[in-house]
């Protein structure tokens, strides 16, 4: 019988100055689907583990190992340590985008023989770079621009992780609401749920019901009923499982969320359009490519906010073929452990040598672990 590979998946949380947790669950669902073709994983993630039902269905199928970082060195030498003992046939490093995580990507290109896969957000036409000793880049996102050039041969844009949709008449909404139209709020952040219910609360006399999705769905409802919306027009519930978040997403005229990209994709690719709340971190209005504008809001004050909640009511800013072009941004999950594989079975020589060149100048030429973000052009 084969030895039972292992996938290293590493990834971050950030508590302050507020929950940012997407990266940590896109790689619970590739772990799940991972594990469902025979892998072992260990998810390495810096920071807290967040409370959560996922969290706790993804132990039963996969290790969650939390790392409190310290100085990049030390990050660096205890990371790679770590990694060593785990000894993975491949690593898949989920985002690139702060200085404190670099040592965990150094650790994982100094194990230079597993390859190594990296994921990152698809802005736009213009996003992704080429980092030596990294087999595939892989951007999560929605492609809604035609001819999209490669940035080389290693780029790849995966849709995001979307596999099953609960349909509407499955959902845990009683049947004498379902009627109504829909808004959502993705309630996991307190900011983006009072900014929700603020919504909600000005647009109560539209005959609309309000679903929050929160840690205290009782807590929530004193809060929607002290905003004054009312019985009738509002649904608190807990936190859902994959397939059922996506399906309210899905059968809402509109959602609000945190200013996450991925959650932002998330929404356009069920169809529903989103009001983004900023958290203090994520993503920024001024990075929204213009593509994505009839669709979504950055904005930050509430009239604004619900001026185009309105709009959207009375009319979907989605036309038919974008609609149609977005119902196939699905399974990204299934197409990232695809090209895992397909990169296990055929390593990239070339990728290899680079880690492998890489580890040999930072033990024999002592080159230090630097504290910043890497270039292309970073020399260790």
């Amino acid at each position: 019988m084969a030895a039972r590979r292992t996938a290293l998946l590493v990834t971050y949380t950030m508590a302050t100055p507020a929950a940012a947790v997407g990266v940590f669950f896109r790689a619970l669902r590739l772990s799940h689907e991972l594990h469902r073709r025979g892998w072992a994983c260990v998810i390495f993630n810096r920071g807290a583990i967040p409370s959560d039902p996922k969290v706790d269905r993804a132990r039963q199928q996969a290790e969650i190992v939390s790392f409190e970082g310290t100085d990049a060195d030390t990050d660096f030498r205890r990371a790679l340590a770590l990694f060593r003992d785990i000894d993975p046939q491949v690593v898949v490093f989920g985002e690139y985008p702060m200085p404190w995580i670099e040592p965990l990507f150094l650790a994982c290109r100094a194990l230079a023989a597993p390859p190594l896969l990296m994921l990152e957000q698809y802005y736009g036409p213009e996003a992704g770079i080429l980092l030596r000793g990294v087999d595939y880049l892989l951007m999560d996102g929605v492609s809604m621009w035609p001819d999209e050039p490669l940035r080389h041969r290693f780029f790849r844009v995966v849709p995001p992780f979307i596999d099953r949709v609960t349909p509407k008449d499955e959902l845990p909404v009683p049947a004498q609401l379902a009627g109504k139209p829909w808004i959502t709020v993705l309630g996991f952040d307190d900011g983006v749920l009072r900014a929700g219910i603020e919504i909600l609360a000005r647009v109560r006399d539209h005959g609309v019901l309000g679903i929050t999705l929160s840690h205290s769905p009782e807590a929530c409802d004193r809060m929607l009923g002290k905003a004054g919306v009312p019985p009738e027009g509002r649904l608190a519930l807990p936190l859902q499982r994959d397939e059922d978040l996506f399906g309210l997403i899905a059968a809402s005229r509109a959602v609000v969320l945190a200013n996450g990209f991925m959650q932002m994709a998330e929404a356009l690719a069920l169809g529903c359009p989103a009001v983004c709340v900023h958290r203090g971190i994520g993503m920024d209005g001024y990075q929204l490519h213009p593509a994505f504008q009839p669709l979504v809001t950055f904005a930050d004050d509430v009239e604004t906010r619900v001026g185009r909640v309105l709009e959207w009511l009375r009319h979907s800013p989605f036309t038919p073929q974008q609609r149609a072009a977005l119902a196939r941004e699905r399974r990204g999950v299934t197409a990232t452990a695809d090209l895992i594989e397909q990169t296990v079975a055929h390593p990239r020589l070339l990728s290899r040598l680079q880690r492998q060149t890489s580890e040999w100048r930072r033990r024999f030429m002592n080159v230090a672990v630097p504290a910043r973000r890497a270039s292309t052009d970073e020399p260790a």
